[in-house]
C-alpha cells in the first residue's frame, strides 16, 4: 500500500468510514448533554426538527420519536449512506444539500447543527448566508441550537503535528496545521481502506475550518433576525492551539 498513490476526494469521503470511532462517538455525549440542558433551560418543545451536517445520523437517532418529523441534511454522500443505515425504520428524511442552499420540505420548529459543522464556512459572508437560509426554513418563534470552535483573536505559534490512526481494515494519516493568524486549521487526511477483494483504496481529502470570534457570530445572527438567548462552553472543550474553545449557541427566530 502506497500513500503516495492516494486519489483526491471531497471531505468526509474517506473519513466517513472511521468518523464515529475517531470523532463522532467521543463528541456525541457532550453535544447531547448540552442540547438537553438547553431544552430544559429555555423550555424548548418541538414536533418537527432538522439536524444540519447530520453526518452518520447519531444525533438524529437520539431525537427520533414516533410523534416527531425529523430531517437530516448533509453534503457528503458517504456520510448520508451511513446515516441511512443507522436511521432505517425511524422515519427520518435525509437530504443531500449544501447548507448555504438549504431548502427543507417544511418550516421546522427546531434546527440543530452540531460537531463544529459551521466552522466549514470559509468567510463571514458565507456563514451569514447559512444563517439567512436557516432563518427562512424555521417557523416563526422557532429555535436554533448549534456549536462552533471559536477563535481567540490572537496569532498562533506555528503549529503542525501528524496524527496516525489504525483501526481494523482502515489506517489514516492526518497532517494538522493551525493558521498562523489563529483563525482556523487545515487537516490533510490520507485514509486507506481495505476493499472486499483484499486491495487497498487510498484517498486524500482536505478539511479547512475557520474559527470566528464569538462577537462576530452573535453579530451575524442579529443581522439575520435571530435573537441570541445564551452561549455555553461544551464539556471537554477543544484544545487546539489558537482556538478559543468549543461553544454552544442558542437563538430564537424573530
Amino acid at each position: 500500500m502506497s500513500l503516495a498513490s492516494a486519489r483526491a476526494v471531497p471531505p468526509y469521503h474517506g473519513f466517513a468510514r472511521i468518523y464515529d470511532a475517531v470523532t463522532g462517538d467521543a463528541m456525541l455525549p457532550a453535544i447531547w448533554r448540552a442540547f438537553r440542558r438547553a431544552c430544559r433551560h429555555y423550555r424548548i418543545r418541538f414536533s418537527n426538527a432538522a439536524d444540519l451536517g447530520c453526518g452518520t445520523g447519531a444525533f438524529l437517532a437520539c431525537l427520533a420519536r414516533a410523534d416527531r418529523r425529523l430531517y437530516g441534511v448533509d453534503r457528503s454522500p458517504a456520510m448520508l449512506a451511513l446515516a441511512r443505515q443507522r436511521l432505517a425504520g425511524l422515519g427520518v428524511t435525509l437530504l443531500h444539500q449544501d447548507l448555504a442552499d438549504l431548502r427543507l420540505p417544511e418550516p421546522v420548529t427546531l434546527i440543530t447543527c452540531n460537531g463544529a459543522t459551521l466552522n466549514y464556512a470559509s468567510s463571514l459572508a458565507g456563514l451569514g448566508r447559512i444563517f439567512r437560509r436557516v432563518h427562512q426554513n424555521t417557523a416563526f418563534g422557532g429555535w436554533l441550537i448549534f456549536d462552533m470552535i471559536l477563535g481567540n483573536g490572537r496569532p498562533a505559534r506555528n503549529g503542525h503535528r501528524v496524527q496516525r490512526i489504525s483501526l481494523p481494515g482502515t489506517s489514516a494519516r492526518w497532517s494538522i496545521r493551525i493558521d498562523p493568524s489563529g483563525r482556523g486549521s487545515v487537516v490533510d487526511m490520507t485514509t486507506a481502506g481495505l476493499r472486499a477483494d483484499g486491495s487497498w483504496d487510498v484517498v486524500r481529502e482536505t478539511h479547512r475550518q475557520r474559527w470566528f470570534l464569538g462577537d462576530e457570530i452573535a453579530g451575524l445572527l442579529r443581522k439575520q433576525r435571530w435573537t441570541v438567548l445564551g452561549t455555553s462552553k461544551l464539556d471537554g472543550g477543544v484544545r487546539s492551539q489558537g482556538s478559543g474553545g468549543w461553544q454552544q449557541f442558542v437563538a430564537k427566530r424573530d
